[in-house]
């Protein structure tokens, strides 16, 4: 009998909270066959947060991280959907523990389309985030803007779901297909294991539990051990708000402009504003070259940009070279 993922996800609140619940049993279909464990391909292209909001209005997931004794050293929220307008934003903070006192690191993802009523009001697609003493900024062409945040997004952002992981086990725990993999750097003498709890109907995650071994021998000894829940559907719910991200203050403000392509047919201009001092960095899936000068004679040292001034425009074109 087929469960439904409502079912299954209640399942999983509860032995997610009792550090992996029941045991595990062979995963056998309803004719006692053997269930074979989704191919990495496919989970990784049904667990794509943008492939996933085709489905669902909100996912959240809460993350934990434990070290070698057990202690918990961070945790973390992460919200994610599309708002009104459909395009992708996401919001999270992660809290780390050490020698009894705690700091906060904070990221967001937006976008937001302009007013009619309002010319220049809206704001490209880009991703902040704040490590409690700066703010940094990462902006992309508007082609690239969810595909960059959905790599900032769990699983892709814990590296997990890679074609190259090795599937050890496939189990059944608590209505959930547990899928186990082995992988390893040698050079560097780590290894980790890796447990995703998946909905055996849509190869949708349920949980992710990685656990880090100091080497990829058999007799290696943990390091560390973090685990993801995910919840899909529930409310938007942020119960923070961003001490730095999105405060400009008025006399403190930099107008960046970034013109991609220019002169070109498919010429894109994004506005921000900025505070002083934010490092912003330009990161294309592309090779650009980023310039300081509209006659693109003046070749930019770096991708970052600098926000020190009041105003500022930057002029990215495709290719290692400009054609001008």
């Amino acid at each position: 009998m087929k469960r439904s993922i409502a079912w299954i996800l209640a399942a999983v609140c509860v032995f997610s909270l009792a550090g992996c619940g029941g045991e595990k049993t062979a995963a056998l279909d309803d004719a006692g066959q053997e269930i074979k464990a989704p191919a990495m391909e496919t989970l990784r292209a049904v667990n794509d947060p943008i492939e996933v909001l085709k489905g669902h209005r909100t996912v959240s997931i809460v993350r934990e991280a434990w070290d070698d004794s057990g202690e918990l050293i961070a945790s973390s929220e992460v919200l994610y959907r599309r708002d009104t307008a459909g395009a992708l934003e996401m919001d999270s903070r992660t809290q780390y523990f050490e020698d009894g006192t705690s700091s906060w690191t904070y990221a967001e993802a937006y976008s937001a389309a302009e007013d009619p009523l309002y010319p220049g009001s809206g704001t490209p697609g880009a991703y902040y985030f704040d490590d409690g003493s700066n703010v940094y900024m990462t902006c992309v062409p508007a082609a690239e803007y969810e595909t960059k945040v959905a790599r900032k997004l769990p699983p892709f952002s814990a590296g997990a779901l890679d074609s190259n992981e090795t599937i050890t086990d496939c189990a059944e725990q608590d209505g959930a297909l547990v899928v186990t993999t082995r992988s390893s750097v040698v050079e560097l003498d780590i290894a980790w294991e890796t447990d995703y709890y998946v909905d055996p109907e849509t190869d949708l995650l349920l949980a992710m539990v990685i656990t880090n071994y100091d080497s990829p021998a058999d007799d290696a000894s943990v390091t560390g051990t973090t685990r993801w829940n995910w919840t899909y559907d529930g409310a938007y719910k942020m119960d923070w708000s961003y001490p730095n991200i999105g405060r400009i203050p008025a006399d403190d403000a930099c107008e960046l402009t970034l013109v991609i392509d220019p002169g070109k047919e498919d010429q894109e201009i994004q506005h921000f504003g900025v505070a002083k001092g934010t490092t912003v960095t330009f990161e294309p899936e592309e090779p650009y070259t980023l310039y300081l000068d509209e006659a693109l004679t003046k070749e930019a040292p770096s991708y970052f940009m600098d926000t020190n001034r009041d105003s500022v425009t930057y002029y990215a074109v495709y290719g290692t070279d400009a054609e001008t």
